[in-house]
């Protein structure tokens, strides 16, 4: 059944890239798009994958969960094209966390002091790197560190660099020619990673 739903998340996220990319862009493109569509499709089976296997303890936190991926995926996905990452999914991330925090029974005064913490750490790196991380960035990591614990957060700053390095390597290679490398699919995938690989099991 979680396999299922695994097939019908891929599809909806085809039917997503399609909505966000026009045509003319998918066929000049076709190589990232697919690329984008594979990575969304191994993330969803992976969130089934931990269902199934019991690090995601029931249906409503997988819905949950695949809200998250979604998001994710549609927020990487503008961001990559237009550098762009928009409000209306990091209040969307931020209302899904505090209630798959809530039937987690999770600490509220955590979360908030989680996304504070991480806006605040965010918020210095912008200033010292002169605008370097966008204010798109720092909401939605904000957002996202509502569905984490405080060692998760700052696994999330750590392998979102280590991502976003190697991404801006493969990136200069590719498109020498841009300047600017956006952040959000690096910190998408890292988001994904952790919940598939939850960082407590690490430990």
């Amino acid at each position: 059944m979680v396999y299922v739903l695994g097939g019908i998340a891929g599809i909806t996220g085809v039917a997503s890239l399609y909505l966000i990319v026009s045509w003319t862009y998918m066929k000049t493109h076709s190589m990232w798009c697919l690329m984008s569509i594979f990575a969304h499709v191994i993330g969803t089976v992976g969130l089934c994958y931990a269902y199934q296997v019991g690090y995601i303890t029931n249906i409503y936190e997988l819905a949950l969960l695949y809200m998250l991926e979604v998001t994710l995926f549609w927020g990487s996905t503008i961001d990559k094209l237009y550098y762009i990452l928009p409000d209306e999914g990091a209040i969307l991330i931020c209302i899904c966390g505090f209630v798959y925090q809530w039937i987690g029974n999770g600490d509220v005064l955590m979360i908030v002091v989680n996304a504070l913490c991480m806006g605040g750490l965010w918020w210095s790196l912008r200033w010292f790197s002169r605008g370097g991380v966008g204010l798109g960035d720092i909401k939605w990591l904000m957002a996202i560190s509502c569905w984490l614990t405080s060692v998760e957060c700052l696994a999330l700053c750590g392998l979102s660099s280590v991502i976003g390095i190697l991404y801006s390597c493969v990136w200069r290679v590719t498109s020498p020619n841009h300047t600017y490398i956006p952040f959000g699919p690096s910190f998408s995938m890292a988001t994904i990673l952790l919940f598939i690989c939850p960082v407590g099991r690490w430990l």
